[in-house]
């Protein structure tokens, strides 16, 4: 898996690993935001005929953020609240407007707390000092250096 920076914003355009923010939303017990605004890009990329995987990973993404009966709900306005016969007929671009509301959270709420963060903060420092030696700081996601090939 490559590493990916956050899109649209100017302040995202580091190429810290999602990792990282993710760790960071652990600790804030918000990590749900992120997660399932990654299966939401992830699912938009899935292509419009294949139906099964649609159906699939649709029906995944409901049952774990969107439902009544969410293993992990997200916060959303009732507004953006979806029933379940949406499932009957799923479209890669079916949770773009529940993504861009978690999206909108984290820009203006999680991401600015981000960067007020010791993690944030050692890591711009390790960016300056990239010439080499300084590695990003230690998480506690086991998979950081192997999964994104940081150093």
């Amino acid at each position: 898996m490559r590493t990916q920076s956050y899109p649209c914003l100017s302040v995202f355009s580091y190429s810290l690993p999602w990792s990282l923010m993710e760790e960071f939303l652990k600790k804030e017990f918000s990590e749900e935001n992120i997660v399932f605004w990654q299966a939401c890009e992830f699912f938009s990329h899935v292509p419009d005929n294949d139906k099964k995987q649609l159906s699939q990973r649709a029906r995944q993404i409901y049952n774990s953020y969107l439902s009544s009966k969410a293993t992990t709900p997200v916060n959303i306005d009732s507004q953006a609240q979806l029933a379940d016969d949406i499932l009957n007929a799923p479209r890669p671009d079916m949770f773009k407007e529940q993504q861009l509301q978690i999206f909108n959270l984290m820009k203006f709420d999680s991401y600015t707390r981000f960067l007020k963060s010791l993690l944030y903060q050692e890591c711009m420092l390790a960016e300056v000092e990239e010439a080499s030696t300084r590695p990003l700081p230690h998480t506690q996601l086991s998979y950081l250096q192997t999964q994104y090939r940081v150093r």
